[in-house]
């Protein structure tokens, strides 16, 4: 069994951003090579910060 860490106190939290049309998400299921994604990433611990607010931690 899996005991908790420090790091288990913590929440990753993630925003997309694409273009009014969807372009980029249309594109990433097209499969590409390389893919290009718009992302906010948050680390912190649980409620503290915008980011984490925002995404209901």
């Amino acid at each position: 069994m899996m005991e908790m860490d420090a790091y288990g106190e913590h929440t990753i939290c993630n925003i997309y951003l694409d273009t009014s049309d969807y372009r980029l998400i249309r594109r990433s299921i097209e499969k590409p090579v390389y893919k290009e994604k718009v992302r906010l990433r948050s680390y912190g611990r649980r409620g503290g910060g915008v980011l984490p607010r925002l995404c209901g931690a």
